[in-house]
């Protein structure tokens, strides 16, 4: 059975592969996770010649050191091969589910401080923006465009209709009155589960449903 000891961070030495970068943003933000609600996750650990080697968790233990933390969770999975240790950093680096984004909106928007997040997790201002604004939609300021045309500047997509995304979709801003929002929402759940429609994360999957209760369960077809 595993078991979560204490340690001190400076006793644990990096492995050699791990291949998940950190920017310095998201250092910073780390940094004031770790100090606002401490390090809950445990450094996953291996033997190896009498020393404890990283598998998952490097960052964690570079910013606990960096804030002065004296002792650290952690697992020891023991005498592991390379192979084996390599595949367990890989998984426990993976994520294998993805947002529903309304639900993420409305846990986002439920919290007491919602903005506080921005300073901790490695989601962009923009990101969050979209998390607050998805829900504002104006149909009676919809300018024209041409199906072709492109963003010129970065500083300038916030006021255009459409962000064009590379290869097959664009992300589409528009606003609808507050008391339609829930209705829109379910209607868009409930087209999910009737196509069961699974064809990539929550925006694409919601994008798909709207267009199929607007063109029909055949559209594109």
């Amino acid at each position: 059975m595993l078991s979560i000891t204490y340690i001190s961070p400076k006793k644990l030495k990096k492995n050699q592969w791990n291949t998940n970068k950190v920017s310095i943003e998201n250092e910073e933000k780390l940094d004031k996770s770790l100090k606002e609600y401490g390090l809950f996750k445990p450094i996953l650990c291996r033997t190896v010649n009498d020393e404890l080697e990283i598998i998952g968790g490097e960052h964690r233990v570079e910013s606990a050191i960096r804030n002065g933390i004296s002792e650290i969770p952690i697992i020891n999975l023991g005498n592991i091969s390379d192979d084996k240790a390599k595949k367990m950093g890989l998984i426990d680096n993976g994520r294998y589910g993805s947002d529903d984004f309304v639900e993420l909106q409305e846990l986002i928007n439920s919290l007491e401080s919602p903005n506080e997040l921005l300073e901790v997790l490695p989601y962009s201002f923009e990101d969050f923006e979209g998390i607050f604004k998805a829900d504002e939609i104006d149909l009676d300021n919809i300018p024209s465009f041409e199906e072709n045309s492109e963003i010129e500047d970065s500083d300038e997509t916030e006021n255009n209709f459409v962000q064009k995304l590379p290869e097959t979709h664009a992300i589409v801003k528009f606003k609808i009155p507050l008391e339609f929002l829930q209705d829109l929402n379910n209607k868009i759940k409930n087209k999910e589960q009737e196509l069961n429609t699974e064809y990539g994360d929550s925006l694409v999957n919601a994008g798909n449903d709207l267009l199929a209760l607007l063109f029909g369960d055949n559209y594109g077809k």
